[in-house]
């Protein structure tokens, strides 16, 4: 079901219906599929084949997390972060993007270098923050590839100001479908020289 609900969603092979993939989704999620878990959260979230509802999004997020699924484990960060199926906490949702980074979840890493890097929910700690996203990077996450770039143009968070690693960063953001980075590529196409 969960797979026939994504063709659905995405419209390969099937005729594009958000609201048969949420069906078909929320009928594996009640029968225990975690990755339905997600995606029916991810429904309730957007509104996409179902009434929009945080509240719903972050119980399935729960449920699957539950499970061991570490999407919903980082979505349940954000829930906490924007205040939306819960109160907003700062710093539950630090500490669930901690305990999903430790678990090698690159966008969880993501997050938590953002917060190092603002000191939202944690002290400040830019050169923390570049580790992490270093780190995120190395491993394939284009979003710490794209901020990980502006740290090399801007000089910033313990880096040199170094041009050339500014390109790499943002060529390879770009290149894994960071929609910020292909935008800063199309405005300055000399970069990609």
């Amino acid at each position: 079901q969960c797979s026939l609900a994504i063709l659905y969603h995405t419209g390969e092979l099937l005729p594009h219906n958000q609201h048969k993939a949420a069906e078909l989704w929320k009928s594996a999620a009640e029968l225990g599929d975690t990755d339905a878990m997600f995606y029916i959260g991810v429904c309730y979230a957007n509104g996409l084949g179902v009434m929009r509802d945080p509240v719903l999004a972050y119980q399935w997020w729960v449920k699957a997390a539950e499970r061991g699924n570490e999407r919903a484990q980082v979505n349940i960060g954000f829930c906490y972060a924007r205040g939306e199926g819960v109160k907003k906490d700062i710093s539950v949702a630090v500490k669930i993007w901690k305990k999903a980074a430790e678990n090698g979840n690159t966008s969880a890493q993501c997050m938590l270098a953002n917060c190092y890097y603002t000191g939202d929910g944690v002290k400040a700690d830019p050169k923390k923050a570049v580790a992490i996203w270093t780190a995120a990077a190395e491993k394939g996450d284009a979003e710490s590839m794209y901020y990980l770039a502006n740290c090399y143009k801007e000089g910033a968070g313990g880096l040199s100001m170094d041009l050339d690693k500014f390109k790499y960063w943002i060529k390879r953001a770009a290149q894994n479908g960071n929609a910020q980075a292909k935008k800063i590529l199309q405005a300055n196409p000399a970069i990609n020289q």
